[in-house]
């Protein structure tokens, strides 16, 4: 009889036991006989008991294909992964683009919207295209310079200044939303 001990990933029933385990192995040949038994070490009770060397052979041949497919699956996820990185990375890159095209755009038209206001320009042409181009500015702060604009075109011309209300409604009814709670405070 022969005893090894060893450390080993442990695989029963096809799955993977991830924590490292102890166990020996004994193996008895007698009268051509083969028996081979693995045991816990920590516990002394028996995990695999084989009769035959074809047995042995034959799980063993199973674990290492399965750890080829542990491999694989494991190939496979972290291919996954680097792929998701990779979007959420471009995403990520996309947004702070898109962000600071926002703040550009936002930087452009608030000292228009303060000049127009200033001098009390009330050119209605000028008031909506500074209205068309400030809608497309998608942040709280372009949000606000709509509203302080709108707000100044209403004194010109209410029923140009409602459409754009009722648009502003139409593509975005949250802020919309937020639009009618400031004006309720006023």
């Amino acid at each position: 009889m022969k005893k090894l001990e060893l450390n080993h990933w442990f695989i029963k029933d096809n799955k993977l036991d991830i924590s490292l385990m102890r166990f020996y192995v004994e193996i008895n040949i007698k009268d051509n006989k083969f028996k081979m038994k693995v045991y816990d070490s920590n516990q002394g009770t028996i995990l695999l008991n084989f009769n035959t060397l074809e047995e042995s052979i034959t799980y063993t041949e199973n674990i290492i294909n399965n750890c080829r497919n542990i491999e694989e699956i494991l190939d496979k996820y972290n291919e996954y992964i680097d792929v998701n990185n990779q979007i959420n990375d471009y995403l990520n890159q996309s947004v702070r683009l898109l962000m600071d095209s926002y703040n550009e755009s936002y930087n452009y038209y608030e000292p228009i919207v303060k000049m127009i206001i200033k001098t009390n320009n009330k050119d209605i042409n000028y008031i909506e295209n500074t209205l068309d181009n400030i809608m497309d500015i998608y942040t709280d702060k372009g949000f606000d310079l709509f509203i302080e604009l709108l707000n100044y075109y209403k004194n010109i011309n209410k029923e140009n200044a409602n459409e754009y209300q009722e648009l502003l409604k139409d593509m975005r009814e949250e802020e919309y939303n937020e639009y009618v709670k400031r004006l309720i405070k006023k």
